[in-house]
């Protein structure tokens, strides 16, 4: 296809994101209390958050820096536990922290996007009610977007609810004391089904309180290829895709479950969730306004017989995850695909012709400095052959709005801690925390900011 013009859409909104447990630090201060999240960056071998890249010090800087990179929006997360740290009570501090970086914001002209769930859950609440077991913690979140939408709602006109549910449902997320066991196995179709209500109740809400505002979900989507034309292979990457993709988006966007897939959960010993009356009428009223997304990498499927032994990515008898030998891969394992994210954002817009966002799209790697200089041409490669896909999706019909990477700032990624980088501003942190914190902006800070100058045209 020839593309007519290079620019992206004059609008079009150039950003970068970040998450609170990732990056704020200052776990406990100023009257904010443990999430869930935090606990779970104390596993071994990661990086305790209570400093992390130390955004909660450091915001007026780093708002400084996205400003001189360009940048027209940026995607962050609002904390629960800063907010509301105990899952009732209003924490002042929390809230006067994020009208500051609001502030922050609105005088350096970037629009803020706001995620109102990424992962973490007040530990409080998992502590008192099980977590996204319980329904009463879908009335928890409903108290919680409900303070946001009053304090924030004349300026923020993005709302992001829940931070990837389908990445929840899949590897965990939900507790530290949960994660990976048969419990959570067997509880996992119930939390799903309490965050697509949560979500629900947070899409009318907004549209109730701030009726010029978008709200959407988040998704953390991963196409399937077949690994060959053998129709056993082509049906193998149809159910991965459902499992790990469709299911998920059926539900929070159409409010309809794919029984077929619930009926392999209940072969598997599943539990079923608890559908009321009400429940299903309320998520197909809900309506999204756009949908985000995240991408990273593709997957590859190949049918496996009945008798092959069960282990992680593999379901005996239908699929099972293979190597895609086309395709190069991140320092992590994690195939590079520049044309999936175009593959993404055309499946999604047929199917569901919502205005689209990339929440998140980015390359982690081992990195240091070299006289003071962090040369990442690599991540220049990755960034600009993803974003080409882009405008073409868009010259092809896609409606998309926005482009978020991940991540502005080097941060605490989950499992990894400081290890893995992805940021255009990379901190000097390490996982014992004992860094300078200070920022340096890397070559693909100068490149993005470059891009956004010429708005694409340089691609």
């Amino acid at each position: 296809m020839t593309i007519v013009n290079k620019e992206f859409p004059k609008d079009f909104l150039w950003g970068s994101s970040i998450s609170a447990y990732q990056a704020e630090g200052a776990v406990l201060e100023d009257g904010k209390l443990l999430s869930v999240a935090d606990l779970s960056t104390r596993k071994e071998g990661c990086c305790d958050n209570s400093i992390s890249s130390d955004f909660y010090h450091h915001y007026k800087e780093d708002i400084q820096m996205l400003k001189e990179m360009g940048a027209k929006a940026f995607r962050f997360s609002l904390s629960w536990p800063r907010i509301l740290p105990d899952g009732e009570h209003v924490n002042p501090a929390g809230i006067q922290f994020y009208h500051k970086v609001l502030d922050e914001l609105e005088q350096s002209g970037i629009e803020p996007i706001a995620t109102l769930y990424h992962y973490d859950l007040p530990l409080a609440l998992h502590m008192r009610y099980g977590g996204w077991k319980s329904r009463k913690t879908i009335l928890a979140f409903q108290i919680f977007t409900k303070r946001c939408f009053q304090e924030f709602g004349t300026r923020i006109k993005k709302f992001l609810t829940i931070n990837e549910p389908d990445i929840l449902f899949m590897y965990g997320g939900h507790g530290l004391d949960l994660d990976g066991t048969e419990e959570f196995k067997r509880n996992k179709l119930i939390m799903n089904h309490h965050f697509a209500l949560a979500h629900a109740q947070a899409v009318q809400l907004c549209h109730e309180m701030i009726p010029n505002a978008m709200i959407g979900p988040v998704f953390g989507y991963v196409p399937v290829y077949p690994k060959t034309s053998n129709p056993r292979d082509v049906m193998a990457a149809k159910d991965l895709c459902d499992v790990q993709n469709t299911f998920f988006q059926e539900l929070f966007l159409n409010g309809r479950y794919m029984e077929r897939i619930v009926m392999q959960y209940e072969k598997d010993g599943i539990a079923l969730p608890d559908i009321r009356e009400g429940d299903m009428e309320l998520l197909k009223n809900s309506k999204s306004d756009f949908v985000a997304l995240n991408y990273y990498k593709s997957d590859t499927a190949a049918y496996c017989t009945p008798d092959t032994p069960p282990a992680d990515f593999c379901r005996p008898g239908y699929y099972q995850v293979c190597i895609n030998e086309s395709l190069q891969r991140t320092a992590w394992g994690w195939d590079i695909d520049p044309i999936g994210i175009r593959y993404m954002l055309r499946d999604v817009y047929d199917r569901y012709h919502l205005p689209l966002i990339i929440a998140e799209n980015g390359m982690a790697a081992y990195e240091e400095v070299k006289e003071n200089r962090i040369d990442d041409t690599y991540r220049i490669e990755y960034l600009s052959r993803h974003l080409i896909q882009c405008r073409q999706a868009i010259q092809e019909g896609v409606e998309l709005i926005g482009y978020c990477n991940w991540s502005f700032l080097d941060l605490l990624s989950t499992g990894h801690g400081f290890e893995k980088r992805y940021g255009l501003v990379y901190i000097d942190q390490n996982n014992e925390s004992s860094g300078s914190l200070k920022r340096i902006a890397k070559q693909s800070y100068y490149w993005y900011q470059n891009l956004i100058r010429c708005n694409g045209g340089n691609l």
